[in-house]
């Protein structure tokens, strides 16, 4: 049996175009709660490519926001973080 990738459609939240705050910024806390509050331990996101789409951005803003992430992940890897392997996360379309 093989493991499926989650649909982006199962990350809960919004982006506000109008807001000040940059849409990387919005997305990674988007994704921050999906990985905290969502998502099981180790499991891996959906496509980069699924979640653009799914947000309506561009994959390098997308990218910026995983990438975040994975950086805050590092340097909190001994708080209240779950590891993230770095083979978990998206690094090109489905």
């Amino acid at each position: 049996m093989g493991y499926m990738v989650p649909p982006a459609r199962e990350i809960p939240g919004e982006l506000d175009r109008d807001s000040a705050i940059s849409v990387h910024i919005q997305l990674r806390e988007v994704l921050r709660n999906y990985v905290l509050n969502h998502s099981k331990a180790g499991r891996q996101l959906p496509s980069e490519r699924d979640m653009a789409a799914h947000f309506n951005v561009a994959r390098m803003t997308l990218r910026q926001a995983v990438e975040a992430l994975v950086e805050e992940e590092s340097r909190w890897r001994s708080a209240t973080w779950a590891r993230w392997p770095r083979a978990t996360w998206p690094r090109g379309g489905a």
